[in-house]
């Protein structure tokens, strides 16, 4: 890819998610601490330059933000697998000299120094993307039990945040006061039921979130080539197409490809967990 094709894509996805940015505060975007990690695969760039572009100042882990095919610091390079994570764990818990950082700390271009609250990982090929989320209470019951410490973060299941994330954005387009809808009127009579999709092997609990907003959801065979077929589907007929997941971290949102996208979803992943700390909420406290 030429570098003028990386900066049409991420325009495109910049764009496909500036409404969900704009409901989340500049300083709660500028201030929420991420560090990325790209498992050694290609999306490194991607998800650093996307980042900031939503106005946020991430940390990498220097070792595995360039692709590298030997994966040097990981056996298997699948962020659904917890293990994924270990080192960028071992980096924001200890503080190496290099990755996230200062003790648990990143610091950002303005000098603030905070605990990283999130890192995101996509895969190899950058098309799905998981995370692991700082975890206070974990880390306080192992200091108490006497257990090591496993570096306070808990690593989110494909099936958590599919539903982290259908709520976060059928809270924004129809359950507050933010809407983006373009006639200004928070009416839902004035907008078409929008597509929701997902395989039938992801969680209920997508379909249960879109059925509290009067919304149904089109369930697939497993494969997010048949969301994609879906999308294509709704276009063509002039529905819109509003969210797309399947339990092994593939998340769409959009009409500009038909396909999973990680960095898209590692976009959409750190505006909903900034949005949740803006209000003095967490993921793991939604979830709860």
């Amino acid at each position: 890819m030429t570098q003028e094709m990386d900066q049409e894509y991420l325009a495109v996805v910049g764009d496909a998610l500036a409404g969900y940015a704009a409901a989340v505060p500049a300083e709660a975007r500028q201030s929420f601490p991420i560090c990325l990690t790209a498992l050694h695969g290609v999306g490194g760039y991607y998800l650093k330059n996307l980042l900031q572009i939503l106005g946020f100042e991430p940390s990498v882990v220097n070792e595995q933000i360039e692709p590298n095919g030997a994966f040097p610091t990981l056996r298997v390079p699948n962020p659904e697998n917890e293990a994924a994570f270990a080192f960028a764990i071992d980096q924001c818990r200890y503080g190496h000299r290099r990755g996230c950082g200062g003790g648990h700390r990143s610091r950002t271009r303005n000098g603030r120094v905070t605990e990283v609250q999130m890192i995101l990982a996509t895969d190899p090929d950058a098309d799905r993307v998981a995370c692991a989320v700082r975890d206070y209470v974990q880390a306080t019951d192992q200091s108490q039990s006497g257990q090591s410490d496993a570096g306070g973060f808990r690593v989110l299941s494909g099936n958590q945040i599919a539903a982290l994330l259908c709520d976060f954005i059928l809270t924004l387009e129809y359950g507050s006061s933010y809407s983006r809808n373009k006639t200004g009127s928070s009416s839902r009579a004035l907008r078409p039921e929008p597509l929701l999709a997902k395989t039938f092997v992801t969680t209920g609990l997508v379909g249960a979130i879109a059925q509290k907003y009067g919304l149904s959801v089109l369930e697939t065979p497993p494969g997010f080539k048949y969301i994609g077929a879906a999308v294509e589907k709704a276009a063509q007929r002039g529905r819109p197409f509003l969210f797309g997941c399947e339990d092994s971290c593939g998340y769409l949102i959009g009409d500009y490809v038909r396909d999973k996208d990680g960095i898209l979803g590692a976009g959409l992943l750190a505006l909903a967990a900034a949005w949740h700390a803006s209000r003095g909420s967490s993921f793991l406290e939604r979830l709860s």
